[in-house]
């Protein structure tokens, strides 16, 4: 990383030096996930072992999620909402004390793992289900009058090769050329799609708008929803931003304020629990401008919250 360091130091560009390797970091990860494999093997009932302080792999979370289904029929139900690539199902879990989601009430739809290599996110995912579901007591509130859908992991293929071949993939694993493979699936939603990448790169929109079955999968979800969805919550790691629309270009959505306080609060509460302070704004402005994206679709479809 000298030539690195050498190019900020001539820019007079401020940095921290966070980890000098990365590479020990992945595998000291890949180390205890290996050996909490083994301690969950000892006992099948995944419940009885559940635990936050490690990434689960895609067997676990979808065995958490059906165990859950069995034990709590009458607040979960779990779907399969499409088939990957590679024919892994993709998992939809409803949350309503209801039983069944009939659109009278208010829906908050979250997906997580659309980048496959963000783990901390389907398990942001996976800790919120865990709570809503087997601490439900605690939100009895929240529950009598919202409904949820959840994707924890909306990109099944590629979550299975970060944790089994290269722990840094983004996209989904569909076959490209002889030498690329993968479409980022955030960039394939058909608002705004646009393609102008190319298929090595790491955010390849796709030849298509939703050409990906991933892609499908959530829009057909949301289609079936979409006349109670209030909220939508994609769930990223790493940037500590709350965004909002419209990511697509340097245009605020026409609820911008509303967003903004709704953000703020959130960030607020997150500060008031502990964690850090996020960082809340329009997308273009914070982050940077993306086409195609999930949070930008739902907010085309009419969802006031995104």
């Amino acid at each position: 990383h000298k030539r690195v360091e050498e190019f900020l130091e001539k820019h007079d560009i401020e940095y921290d030096l966070v980890a000098e390797d990365v590479q020990e970091l992945l595998n000291r990860e890949q180390r205890r996930n290996v050996e909490h494999g083994r301690r969950v093997k000892r006992d099948s009932n995944s419940r009885a072992t559940v635990n936050f302080e490690h990434f689960w792999t895609l067997a676990e979370i979808y065995d958490y999620l059906d165990e859950l289904a069995a034990a709590y029929n009458g607040l979960v139900r779990v779907s399969e909402i499409g088939r990957t690539h590679e024919d892994r199902p993709i998992k939809a879990i409803t949350i309503s004390t209801r039983g069944t989601i009939d659109q009278t009430r208010p829906i908050v739809f979250m997906d997580g793992g659309i980048h496959a290599r963000e783990w901390a996110g389907v398990m942001s995912v996976m800790y919120m289900i865990h709570e809503y579901v087997e601490h439900s007591e605690d939100y009895a509130e929240q529950l009598s009058n919202t409904d949820y859908v959840i994707v924890p992991v909306a990109n099944p293929d590629g979550y299975v090769y970060t944790h089994e071949q290269n722990r840094l993939w983004r996209k989904n694993r569909s076959p490209g050329n002889v030498l690329c493979y993968g479409v980022d699936l955030n960039r394939n939603f058909p608002f705004m799609w646009d393609r102008t990448t190319t298929e090595c790169t790491n955010n390849f929109a796709g030849h298509a708008a939703s050409s990906e079955n991933e892609t499908k999968a959530l829009i057909a979800a949301m289609d079936q929803y979409k006349a109670a969805i209030r909220m939508y919550l994609a769930v990223h790691t790493y940037g500590e931003m709350i965004l909002w629309p419209w990511g697509y270009d340097f245009l605020h959505a026409p609820n911008a304020e509303d967003l903004q306080r709704l953000g703020e609060q959130a960030r607020d509460a997150l500060v008031a629990a502990g964690g850090p302070e996020y960082e809340v704004g329009n997308s273009a402005d914070v982050l940077y401008t993306a086409t195609g994206a999930t949070d930008d679709y739902a907010y085309s479809l009419g969802v006031p919250y995104s």
